[in-house]
């Protein structure tokens, strides 16, 4: 792979696999889109020693290329041996779709599309929505982060009362949670939301409001 910054072509890198493909032969990337500089996504196909073709995409983010990646869903259905990237088109940074084809039984060919994107879900479930003054720690606060094309967005999660910034919490495996302190809160209603900021692949997102009571 090659990147051209500021008018120059930086020297050529060789693409890196892994997984499935980290043993090929021969490498073909013939598509590259590029949401911004320097975050772009290329595609195409290698092939391993076995003489099988496989579909190929490969991301670069903030100027760096990872390593190659099986198109999802393309390794299972590839039967004939023949599969390949055709192209690639990126509307934003971490937000790509992939289209290209496999061969399936008898040669015969199928188109197929995959997506790629940095959009992300944040939902906020609460134990028991309520919970006396002194004692809330009984009322647990879980979150979770999801990406609708798949993947784990890492990072961390604030939730708050309003303004109030009830507990952060760092993610695992997309999941979280804390419990409420002790007289964090006065007696009185509130409206609790959990905002994700995001990591270096995935963007922000944030949770519907959820009703709490601290009673007396």
């Amino acid at each position: 792979m090659d990147d051209e910054v500021g008018g120059t072509w930086r020297q050529a890198q060789a693409i890196g696999g892994s997984g499935t493909v980290q043993a090929w032969i021969a490498t073909e990337a013939h598509t590259v889109s590029c949401g911004s500089p320097g975050n772009c996504v290329a595609g195409g196909f290698p092939v391993d020693p076995g003489g099988v073709q496989r579909a190929f995409a490969v991301a670069e983010t903030h100027g760096a290329w990872g390593k190659a990646i099986e198109l999802p869903g393309t390794a299972a259905r590839n039967v004939g041996g023949v599969a390949d990237v055709a192209s690639v088109s990126c509307a934003a940074p971490g937000d790509c779709a992939a289209g290209g084809f496999y061969t399936a039984g008898g040669g015969i060919r199928h188109a197929v599309t995959a997506d790629r994107s940095a959009v992300t879900a944040t939902s906020l479930a609460l134990s028991a929505g309520r919970a006396r003054f002194g004692r809330e720690r009984a009322e647990r606060l879980s979150v979770k982060v999801t990406s609708p094309t798949g993947g784990t967005p890492g990072g961390r999660v604030t939730v708050k009362a309003g303004s109030r910034t009830i507990c952060a919490i760092k993610l695992k495996n997309g999941k979280g949670g804390c419990t409420l302190a002790a007289k964090q809160l006065r007696p009185g209603g509130y409206r609790l939301t959990a905002g994700y900021g995001g990591d270096a692949t995935y963007a922000g997102s944030a949770s519907a409001a959820k009703n709490l009571k601290i009673t007396r």
